[in-house]
């Protein structure tokens, strides 16, 4: 399993800005943070070659184990958690988004009119707030 946190530092609330205003994870703004991530990338496919292998991640981690999974072509799952917007429709491997009712981080991720039903390998699972969560887009949500 290879798991993203979400916005984690200076360059990471950059890269939620633009996703603000563009609506996704654009490539130039993107490459801030995602280039930090390149080494945890070679030694995952390098150590665990042909195994099964799962990606994962929550907000914008969840955008970039998308964007990982896409770039890869030896990825089985991919589950994210309140994922942040993703680009296209992705394809190449089967994609569960984990989504918490009313969380507006994640509310049109994979779900945008449907899209899930029409490429066939994206679906979207939604949960109500666990009550102990500290809010709908918190991981909590998912751990308690």
């Amino acid at each position: 399993v290879l798991s993203f946190k979400g916005t984690d530092c200076a360059d990471d609330i950059v890269v939620d800005a633009g996703m603000v205003v563009t609506g996704l994870l654009s490539s130039n703004i993107g490459a801030l943070t995602f280039g930090r991530h390149n080494a945890g990338i070679t030694t995952f496919k390098s150590k665990y070659g042909k195994l099964f292998k799962i990606v994962t991640g929550h907000s914008l981690g969840g955008t970039y184990a998308v964007k990982v999974a896409e770039a890869m072509s030896d990825i089985q799952e991919v589950h994210v958690f309140n994922s942040g917007p993703v680009e296209g429709i992705p394809h190449k491997s089967c994609y569960t988004h984990h989504h918490i009712v009313g969380d507006l981080i994640s509310a049109n991720t994979g779900n945008q009119m449907f899209v899930e039903h029409l490429a066939g390998n994206w679906r979207t699972i939604s949960y109500t707030c666990h009550s102990e969560a500290t809010s709908r887009h918190s991981l909590d949500n998912f751990t308690k």
